[in-house]
């Protein structure tokens, strides 16, 4: 039970750190209501930002879900399940590999996100900061 606890404990932390670095900005640009915004309007913001993003990470995970089971099992029939694992297992390898040569200093391209789309989402930026609070939570969450 202590290995467990142990992992489940670091899990946590490192976790915590992931939402403090991505979420934190995210539900201070949702709960940036302006000026006049009381506790309980933030507490509002934050139960709507927090309940859009449940149901749509539930709704996500359901779709990506079956989608893998449907793949899963078209892959077995077509006969093609050990040559999935093995693609599987050198990805990871030379995913490993190539963070490991990073960290020494190898000049190892990473990947960028390409200007259209980070245009798309300054666009989709620009225009949730003009919603009303509320409308805002959601849609962001």
């Amino acid at each position: 039970m202590g290995p467990l606890l142990f992992a489940v404990f670091a899990a946590s932390l490192v976790g915590s750190l992931h939402c403090a670095g991505m979420c934190g900005p995210l539900i201070a640009f949702v709960i940036g209501g302006g000026p006049g915004t009381d506790r309980r309007g933030s507490l509002k913001l934050q139960l709507g930002y927090h309940g859009a993003r449940g149901v749509a990470y539930t709704t996500l995970g359901l779709a990506l879900g079956l989608a893998g089971h449907l793949l899963d099992i078209a892959g077995v029939l077509a006969g093609l399940a050990p040559l999935a694992a093995t693609l599987a297992g050198v990805t990871l390898i030379v995913t490993g590999l190539a963070l490991v040569a990073r960290h020494f200093g190898a000049a190892i391209p990473k990947a960028h996100v390409p200007a259209p789309l980070q245009a798309a989402i300054r666009s989709i930026q620009a225009r949730a900061l003009k919603l009303p609070p509320m409308t805002r939570a959601l849609s962001i969450g």
